[in-house]
């Protein structure tokens, strides 16, 4: 009983010291305040960001070549890929397109050629998707260009694709000509088409979205933030209480 007695007293000596009071409450308390507003506060949104929506005008020259429509492709994953986000409209022409990112009514224009289904199904054939941003912006334009380049890259692999098969068939002794490489490439691009989409099987989807890790847990986990800074604080404060009460 003497000890609790002791202990006791020298807890109420404590509280009732001003010195105490303003480094073991006040200020730890009021440092996990600031940082709390000053990094997010009642409207953080559970620690995220929003990225303002991207204007995006597409100009579709191109034209279907047996039964492939790579324009349209290119043009419906741009409207699919990110809703929300990438909002596409349309431009009937490249230089329409152009004016309307001159004129800041769009980020970015994506200006698809004419014969880019051609390009993609034809061995030797060649098309270039251009880009043509506002200067000024970069996260926009890139996260645009990112989707594109994806596409894109899917169909260039049709080349790589027919020529592959066709050696694989000329090693075996099989006829390659024109018409066996074009079939080749649109079933590689009826592919791509269907990975882009998600729809051609587990993992092939050019887009994978997931829930962070422990996104359940938000609101417990903005309390337990808050609850780390103040236990910091006093841990931190209660160093310079002890050095100058021992002092």
């Amino acid at each position: 009983m003497k000890t609790i007695d002791i202990a006791l007293k020298d807890l109420r000596r404590m509280f009732l010291s001003a010195f105490f009071l303003a480094f073991g409450l006040v200020l730890p308390l009021a440092t996990a305040g600031l940082f709390y507003f000053a990094f997010g506060g009642m409207d953080s949104g559970g620690g995220g960001f929003d990225l303002a929506p991207i204007p995006v005008v597409v100009a579709n020259l191109d034209r279907a070549q047996g039964g492939l429509a790579a324009g349209d492709i290119v043009a419906g994953i741009l409207d699919d890929s990110l809703p929300g986000l990438i909002q596409a409209s349309q431009a009937d022409s490249a230089a329409a397109a152009r004016a309307a990112v001159d004129r800041q009514q769009a980020a970015v224009a994506v200006i698809i050629p004419e014969g880019l289904s051609a390009a993609v199904i034809r061995p030797d054939g060649r098309a270039t998707v251009e880009l043509y941003q506002d200067p000024a912006l970069t996260l926009g334009p890139g996260i645009v260009q990112g989707v594109v380049r994806q596409v894109v890259d899917a169909f260039a692999g049709t080349k790589i694709a027919a020529e592959v098969a066709a050696a694989q068939l000329a090693g075996h002794g099989g006829t390659v000509d024109g018409a066996t490489l074009q079939g080749l490439a649109m079933e590689y691009a009826a592919w791509s088409e269907r990975a882009a989409g998600g729809e051609a099987g587990e993992g092939l989807s050019l887009l994978d979205v997931r829930s962070p890790a422990g996104a359940g847990d938000e609101g417990a986990g903005g309390a337990a933030s808050v609850l780390g800074q103040i236990m910091a604080g006093m841990m931190v404060f209660y160093v310079f209480f002890s050095g100058a009460a021992a002092a």
